[in-house]
């Protein structure tokens, strides 16, 4: 099979029915943070929030919002809206002065979580541990004009682990501002019928730390499955942050999110289509690219009985 340059055009309906429930999981809400995590602060590794000498305002905190240097044990007091939503916004638009896999000022396996505790409470609408997931989850206020509601944390000795959240990234503006991924996984949901499941599109970047998901819609045609760029939801999709200095794979940095048939039907890219990695990056870095699809069998599809007459 043979889908090199093959353009596909997609009737317009389907380019509205995209998945809403991108970067998503369950939200905990009954168990509260592990005092024993939040309140640690005696290991000297991570970079945590500046200390100051006199009490903390809310101008020093939105001044400050870039210092993870220096250990603190003093809370950070609360920000009124106004602030936390003007220094969200700054955030959102500078990443805390600082690149991925650092978020926010935050670094997976130096930040100690006490720290990132301490300085996400000045902001956050909510922060909880979900047992399922073995995660802190961040809720931000419900601001109409922000798309980032909800930040998961995993954290592993008193550290910053890995960070899930939500992002917007394209796939061509992925690809643009990290390069070509090490890996990219592909698959097509199995639990209910496989139109509403929808594709699923990762880019693994082991070296940088990072992995971009994606979900999109598919044609589907008996033996085979389209895959179209131009059909991945507007919202983008959830990505992952660790320390590039840890060794992870992909399946350590998809639990527990893509867990059970989601996990176990994900397969590399050039195992399941004609095109490698060296051909996705060099075709759809290139956002006019987007409408270039490309084929992968249907493994779900039966072919029909033979008629016994």
């Amino acid at each position: 099979m043979n889908t090199h340059g093959k353009i596909y055009r997609l009737p317009q309906g389907l380019l509205a029915v995209l998945f809403l429930l991108v970067g998503c999981s369950p939200l905990a809400t009954s168990a509260p943070v592990d005092p024993n995590v939040s309140l640690q602060t005696d290991t000297p590794t991570p970079k945590p929030l500046a200390t100051t000498t006199s009490k903390p305002t809310e101008q020093s905190i939105l001044e400050l919002k870039h210092n993870l240097d220096t250990p603190t044990v003093t809370p950070i007091p609360t920000l009124s809206s106004e602030n936390a939503k003007k220094l969200v916004l700054e955030l959102i638009a500078d990443n805390g002065g600082c690149e991925y896999p650092c978020w926010w000022g935050i670094t997976p396996g130096e930040t100690l979580w006490a720290d990132a505790h301490n300085f996400l409470s000045s902001f956050a609408k909510s922060i909880s541990y979900d047992g399922d997931y073995h995660e802190y989850v961040m809720v931000l206020p419900d601001w109409d004009d922000i798309r980032l509601h909800f930040a998961d944390f995993r954290v592993e000795d008193q550290v910053v682990d890995v960070i899930h959240l939500g992002n917007p990234l394209s796939v061509s503006e992925t690809l643009g501002q990290f390069g070509k991924p090490s890996q990219i996984w592909l698959s097509i949901g199995s639990d209910g019928p496989i139109i509403a499941q929808g594709f699923y599109l990762t880019l693994f970047y082991q070296g940088r730390g990072i992995m971009k998901n994606f979900v999109g819609y598919p044609i589907v045609n008996d033996a085979l499955i389209t895959i179209c760029p131009n059909t991945i939801s507007e919202y983008g999709g959830p990505i992952w942050l660790w320390s590039p200095k840890r060794a992870r794979s992909f399946q350590d940095i998809a639990k527990p999110h893509l867990r059970g048939y989601l996990l176990e039907t994900h397969f590399l890219l050039d195992e399941v289509t004609d095109i490698g990695v060296d051909y996705f990056y060099d075709t759809y870095v290139d956002p006019s690219n987007a409408a270039v699809c490309f084929d992968m069998p249907n493994p779900y599809w039966k072919p029909p009985k033979p008629d016994p007459s």
